[in-house]
């Protein structure tokens, strides 16, 4: 059977680099908005596929990558992590479907598992893909290598059949001690050597903070409680799955 081009099963390709401006603009708003979370992960097919097709749309509306970038960086809260992903586009085309990768990831890609070896191997998975487009030289630091990101908080080992407590439970919640793991788990995305230490650090003292507080209420059901006990840095599967707690 003969092989087929992406323009012939995608008919769509043809069509998208002659749209006008604004349409362009619709596409790349919807897809810098789009969130894609496969429960069962496995070994991260579903999500490498969505990364691969919106990578490529995005080659097609936006070449240099000027449109969806400036949309990307200023949903990302953080200064150091907005500058990471500023520098490794600008002046560097070679780098341009890296950073497309990149930025996808971080605001698009979820996955979760209840085995741990096929959430490890989903991240493999992704480490390779970007991987693959770093740019080599032996001038600079690193030799231009930059450290790859942190999938702890996009691919998670967890049962997505069972939630976390409702509303009940929220009077006993500390929202301080909730807000601030959130904030934690958006810096340690692109955090490495001693920041990234110390991003883990903080986000286990401000677990620590919680189950304390939860045993003098004497509650075991709450939120802070199961949110406590989460252990994200360590290859174990936990036995509930919230999206809004635990991916960023």
């Amino acid at each position: 059977m003969p092989k087929k081009s992406l323009q012939t099963c995608f008919p769509i390709l043809k069509v998208i680099p002659t749209f006008p401006s604004l349409k362009k603009e619709k596409v790349i708003s919807a897809l810098d908005e789009v969130k894609i979370i496969d429960p069962a992960c496995g070994s991260g097919a579903f999500p490498m596929g969505m990364l691969q097709k919106i990578v490529l749309v995005l080659q097609k509306v936006d070449p240099d990558s000027q449109k969806w970038l400036s949309k990307l960086l200023d949903s990302v809260p953080d200064v150091t992590a907005r500058e990471t992903l500023r520098k490794k586009l600008e002046g560097e085309s070679d780098l341009w479907n890296y950073t497309r990768k990149l930025g996808v990831i971080r605001k698009s890609i979820y996955g979760v598992d209840i085995q741990p070896i096929a959430v490890e191997i989903s991240k493999l998975r992704f480490f390779l893909s970007l991987v693959v487009d770093e740019k080599v030289d032996d001038k600079k630091k690193n030799r231009a290598i930059e450290p790859l990101p942190n999938l702890e908080f996009k691919f998670v080992c967890a049962n997505t059949l069972i939630g976390l407590p409702k509303d009940e439970a929220e009077l006993f919640d500390d929202l301080r001690d909730i807000d601030a793991l959130k904030n934690l788990r958006d810096k340690y995305f692109t955090a490495s050597g001693h920041t990234k230490l110390k991003v883990e650090n903080e986000f286990l003292s401000t677990q620590h903070k919680m189950l304390m507080r939860s045993m003098g209420w004497g509650k075991a059901d709450t939120k802070a409680m199961k949110l406590s006990q989460w252990e994200p840095f360590k290859n174990k599967s936990t036995g509930w799955f919230d999206p809004e707690w635990m991916l960023v």
